[in-house]
C-alpha cells in the first residue's frame, strides 16, 4: 500500500549553471500484506527502484536534470536516498543561515512531516480550495520554529 505524490521539480544552483532537480515522493505502509516478506531495507530499495524506472531516464535525457525518489514509511523513517538528500539539504541550509545542523535538520523533518500529512489528508478528503503556503527560508528563524513545534 503506497501513496504517491506528483513529481516536483526544484531549480538548484550548480557550479556552472542552474539545473533542475526532480523529486517524487512515496509513502509506504511497511506492515501491508504485500511487504510482509521484505526487510525495511528491501522495501525502501524496491520503492526507490520502481520510481527510478518510471521517471529517471526521461528526466536525465529529456529534462537534463537529476532525479531523487523520496520514500517514507507511514510508521516513520525514510529510504537511503531520501536520508542522504535531507542530510545534504540540512547541511547547505545550516551553512547558509548560520544555524546548527541539528536545529536545521529538525526543522526540515517537521516541515516535511506536516507536508506529508497535508498531502495524505488531501488524498482522503479532497481539496477545500486553493491554499498555498510558501515558506521564506531567508526570514525563518529555525530555533524559534523548532520551539514552536515542540522539537526542543
Amino acid at each position: 500500500m503506497c501513496i504517491g505524490f506528483e513529481t516536483m521539480s526544484v531549480l538548484l544552483h550548480n557550479q556552472t549553471a542552474l539545473s533542475a532537480a526532480y523529486f517524487d515522493i512515496r509513502v509506504c505502509h511497511p506492515h501491508a500484506d504485500s511487504y510482509k516478506d521484505l526487510t525495511l531495507k528491501q522495501l525502501y530499495k524496491q520503492q526507490e527502484n520502481e520510481k527510478k524506472r518510471k521517471y529517471a531516464s526521461r528526466i536525465l535525457e529529456v529534462e537534463q536534470g537529476t532525479f531523487t525518489p523520496l520514500v517514507f514509511r507511514t510508521t516513520g523513517g525514510m529510504g537511503e536516498e531520501c536520508a542522504r538528500y535531507h542530510a545534504r539539504l540540512a547541511e547547505l541550509l545550516a551553512t547558509k543561515k548560520g544555524e546548527t545542523y541539528s536545529t536545521t535538520v529538525s526543522w526540515i523533518r517537521a516541515k516535511v512531516s506536516f507536508a506529508l500529512l497535508r498531502g495524505a489528508l488531501l488524498c482522503l478528503r479532497g481539496s477545500r480550495g486553493n491554499r498555498k503556503i510558501a515558506t521564506n527560508i531567508h526570514e525563518t528563524d529555525f530555533e524559534i520554529e523548532r520551539g514552536l513545534a515542540g522539537l526542543s
